[in-house]
């Protein structure tokens, strides 16, 4: 019980999001708890509500800051019926996935009867746990603003991957082996090509170049922008600067990281480079 308010409390100061994955639980818990435990339960929520309020102010002050904007658009809504192939890796091993997540929840369906109660609380998280947060952010995203995107609700992928793996332990053992190793075979093919192919950025080459061939009359231009935190990491006053763009404009360095839309409007400088 204890750990499980640690876990929760970390949980809420490693992401904002961390919110959905409790209001899962609680919702779990107000619909399929059948124990005598409800004060216990009140117990734990108020330690990690307790444990929280020293960030609610910054947790507050983060909603109004994107009330009005966000760099999500709303056309990225779309992209959650692909969230299933995004966390598999690939086409292939999505289609495989998602058919083992609907052979999965049907076999639940139909042996509900046959299935222990400690079973069924379990599959019924695992459930919400899936469908809870994204339901909760594209709500959010149409009545407030666009805060939906697949890394902000990869923790549902966890519920994904363990119901897949217990309607794979329910199939007879040949199937299980013929899944297991065509699962193995296929995942190992898509990390040899993704190691092939991917981008190796060298952030300690880009910032040697800029120091070298970038004044104040020029600007460089980190995009998307959350690449400046690698960028940074070679300037090591300025990594640790509160004011970074000051520290960068000491070292002639006029960087911009930000989205598309602001890109629009660059300050006239002599050149752009892009990083």
């Amino acid at each position: 019980s204890i750990l499980y308010a640690v876990y929760s409390i970390l949980l809420m100061y490693t992401h904002y999001f961390g919110i959905f994955v409790i209001i899962t639980q609680n919702i779990h818990y107000l619909l399929f708890n059948s124990n005598k435990k409800g004060k216990k339960w009140i117990f734990l929520q108020a330690i990690i509500l307790l444990s929280y309020l020293p960030w609610i102010f910054k947790f507050i002050s983060r909603i109004l800051a994107i009330y009005n904007e966000f760099w999500i658009k709303k056309s990225y809504l779309l992209f959650v019926f692909l969230y299933p192939f995004i966390y598999a890796g690939g086409i292939i091993l999505g289609l495989i996935y998602f058919s083992l997540l609907i052979y999965s929840i049907r076999y639940y369906l139909r042996n509900a009867k046959k299935i222990n109660s400690n079973e069924h609380s379990q599959i019924e998280l695992l459930l919400l746990l899936i469908f809870v947060p994204i339901i909760i952010a594209i709500t959010y995203s149409f009545v407030v603003t666009p805060i939906l995107s697949h890394q902000y609700v990869v923790y549902s992928s966890l519920g994904i991957f363990v119901m897949i793996a217990w309607g794979i332990y329910k199939l007879k053992t040949s199937y299980k082996a013929i899944f297991m190793v065509t699962l193995v075979v296929i995942s190992l093919i898509y990390v040899g090509i993704q190691n092939q192919n991917q981008i190796k950025f060298k952030w300690e080459d880009s910032v040697e170049y800029s120091k070298s061939v970038l004044n104040q009359d020029d600007i460089a231009v980190i995009f998307p922008g959350y690449h400046i935190l690698s960028f940074l990491f070679y300037f090591d006053d300025c990594f640790h600067s509160i004011d970074v763009d000051t520290c960068l404009y000491k070292k002639n360095l006029t960087i911009i990281y930000s989205d598309y839309e602001q890109l629009k409007n660059l300050p006239n400088k002599n050149s752009v480079i892009f990083i």
